[in-house]
Parts: C-alpha cells; structure tokens; sequence
C-alpha cells in the first residue's frame, strides 16, 4: 500500500481476518498462484462487481482489501458490510471481537497532514477566475465570490487538460482528495470531467462531495451544482449512482436523519438510496421536486427547506 493510502486508511494491527470471515461464512484461499505474500483471496462482494470468483484480495495485518476485477477496495469494516449485508454498526462489531485495532476508512485527517507533492490540482489552474467563468456562475444564479469562497473552486482557461472549465475540489477533512471540473461552454463532450482514479488519492465515487459541512443532519443531492444551491449541511453522491464506500463514510457521521433530494426525474433512484440508508439512520426522509433539480431552486425556496427542517 502506498504512502497516500495509508494516510486515509491508517495502519491497523494483526487482526484476525480468517476466523472474522470463516464467522460470517466466508473460506478464504490463502495459498496458491495468485496469492500473494501477506494476502489472502476471497470472491468479491460489493454491489458493483459481477465477478464471482477469488479475485479480491485482503492483507492479513491491515486489513485493506482490493477486488483485481472491478477495482473495489476499502478496509475491512466495508468488506463485512457487503460480506454480511449489515449495517456499519454491526459490521463493526463483527471486525471488534477479532482485532484490537484497525482503522477501517478514512482516518481523521488535518490539513496539517498535506503534502505539496501530493497536489493533484492542475498545476495551470488559477483562483482568479476569467469573466468566461464568471458568466457561467452568474448565469446560473449563483454569487462567484461567494461559491470560491466556501468550496474553493479554480479555474482553467486556455491551456491544459481542462481548458474552459471550473476547478471543482473534493475536500476530506480539509484535505483535497479529488477534482471535477465543470464545463463552462457547454460545447465540450462532457460537462464534467474528473480527476482520473490513478491520480486522485481517493476516487470519485468513494468521495462524497462538501462531507466536511455534515453535522447531525444531511440533504443528500446529485450533483455539485445542486451542493452550491442548498449550502451548508448539503453532500453530493456525484451522479445518482451510489457505491457501498459512500455508504460507509454516510453512516460513520451517526446522523440524526437523512434527506434525500434528486432530480425530479431520478424518483426511483431516491427510493432506493433511502432504503439503503435505513439501515444505518432510523430518520430518513425523501424530498420531491416536481420539476428541475436542486440547482433550479430560487433563494425564496432553499431558505423556506431549511427553515423547514432546520437544517
């Protein structure tokens, strides 16, 4: 593992992984061609990977696991999660009578524990934002000044791999993680385009965006834009899929309830994102538009939502 993951997944002590998985029904290959030194192999679990055979792998001291086929990977609590189909809390459980130590997922971070070397931010982006981006926000009924200052965007003009976009920073803790970047032409192919996994220190979808503003209550959205329209208190899933890793860091906050609000298109995605949340949150509730997404929202109406749930 390298120097950047074990900063966010820590260095957990010799756990008991083999009893821990024959518990919960799992046999794991602990010898043989593709089983490595320190490793034992297991079939993946997660949601996301269609690959039934033996093709996840588990360090036996740190208790990291990474699926070879769909690229899964994530501490041990978030494997018995999937392995168990129970909530964080039980799999914590499960992972406390087999070890006396192991930190699971992103540990607590501090903006003193970021490296310059570590800056994935394109090295052409700028905070001082060209009147081309300027337009974008204010076209989109959003405050420049006031979207740089709480979610420290940057931009990209005419050179680079990002030419003409917005810098959107992916924070953990104080600490940039990953980056998508926003269109502002709506010419290009892609409205956003993301920091590839291999550059970014934790990926996309093992991100969720402005997670540093949750407190005891959260208004899950969609997108970004959406993040910016409703504020503080607001996280995104990046896209109306969500993952397994996203679960786990919703369900560490130990929420009091949990809101979902999606595009009003994206109903039965919100119904299924609500069932997978209860298992973790007694309080969840699903907000419906009837038309647009949260972005849309005038000021009249986001002051109205959070005066409502008092968020």
């Amino acid at each position: 593992m390298d120097s950047q993951m074990e900063k966010f997944y820590g260095k957990g002590k010799m756990i008991q992984i083999i009893d821990l998985l024959e518990e919960i029904g799992i046999t794991p290959k602990t010898s043989g061609k593709n089983v490595s030194n320190g490793w034992i192999e297991v079939p993946c679990l997660m949601p996301d990977c269609s690959d039934p055979s033996e093709h996840c792998g588990i360090n036996l001291t740190t208790g990291i696991f990474k699926c070879w086929i769909c690229g899964a990977k994530g501490g041990i609590i978030k494997f018995v999660m999937a392995a168990s189909k129970t909530n964080y809390h039980q799999a914590k459980i499960m992972v406390d009578k087999f070890s006396d130590d192991i930190i699971p997922y992103p540990q607590e971070i501090t903006p003193k524990t970021w490296l310059t070397s570590q800056n994935i931010i394109p090295k052409e982006a700028s905070s001082i934002l060209p009147e081309l981006h300027i337009n974008y926000l204010k076209g989109r009924n959003f405050d420049p000044i006031q979207i740089q200052r709480d979610y420290k965007i940057m931009a990209c003009y005419t050179t680079g791999n990002y030419t003409y976009r917005i810098i959107i920073p992916i924070i953990l803790n104080g600490v940039v993680v990953n980056f998508t970047a926003r269109d502002v032409t709506d010419e290009q192919d892609n409205k956003y385009k993301n920091c590839p996994n291999t550059e970014a220190i934790i990926p996309m979808k093992e991100c969720l965006y402005n997670s540093d503003s949750i407190k005891n209550k959260v208004i899950i959205c969609e997108g970004v834009t959406d993040v910016w329209r409703i504020g503080k208190g607001s996280i995104a899933t990046m896209g109306v899929e969500y993952t397994s890793a996203q679960l786990s860091m919703l369900a560490q906050k130990e929420l009091d309830k949990i809101y979902i609000l999606f595009d009003s298109d994206a109903l039965t995605k919100t119904e299924k994102l609500a069932s997978a949340v209860s298992t973790f949150c007694t309080k969840v509730e699903i907000i419906e538009l009837k038309t647009g997404d949260p972005a849309d929202m005038s000021s009249e109406e986001i002051i109205k939502l959070r005066e409502e749930i008092k968020i």
